[in-house]
């Protein structure tokens, strides 16, 4: 792996890692306390997509 490609997986991980924190932090606000709720299960789908396509955009 060179310096690019390491750096882009860097980025996708932190934006995934966010987005799922902060779902994470409204379904606990919101009194989810269910580890597979619906608001945590799609934090997960939307952390995963807006990653995927980030990881498409800047791998061009």
């Amino acid at each position: 792996m060179n310096f690019k490609e390491i750096r882009n997986f860097l980025v996708v991980l932190v934006v995934f890692l966010v987005i799922v924190l902060i779902f994470r932090f409204i379904a606990d606000l919101m009194g989810e306390t269910s580890p597979t709720g619906p608001i945590k299960i799609f934090s997960w789908i939307a952390g995963s997509l807006a990653a995927l396509d980030i990881w498409e955009r800047i791998s061009r």
